[in-house]
């Protein structure tokens, strides 16, 4: 089964160093070639900032454009691995990176059509 491991992240009032940025590139780069060592891995991406929301209200659509004020945290990069079990999924999610960094992901089964 697929799984879908949405990254997120508390926005912080600081923004982080070069060396903080170097530093978490390189243990996400860790975990996903661990990952597709493992063939697990099927997709991951980190995701821009700046977000667009469309809302539908009374047969009307609303686009709005972010980052918003409001928004304490952030999803900032997805990984689409595939797991036998769900508990295998969970016990590779707990290997995130996000889970050392004082982040929370949110982890899916991916139902297929």
């Amino acid at each position: 089964m697929k799984y879908l491991l949405l990254v997120r992240t508390a926005q912080p009032s600081l923004q982080p160093t070069a060396a903080e940025n170097d530093a978490a590139i390189r243990q996400y780069g860790a975990w996903a070639r661990s990952l597709s060592e493992d063939r697990r891995l099927v997709d991951a991406n980190e995701l821009d900032d700046h977000r667009t929301v469309l809302s539908a209200e009374n047969g009307e659509v609303r686009v709005t454009d972010g980052p918003f004020a409001e928004t304490r945290e952030v999803v900032g990069g997805y990984f689409i691995f595939s797991a036998d079990t769900p508990e295998q999924a969970i016990e590779i999610a707990k290997g995130c990176p996000a889970m050392k960094r004082g982040g929370q992901i949110e982890l899916r089964a991916i139902i297929e059509h």
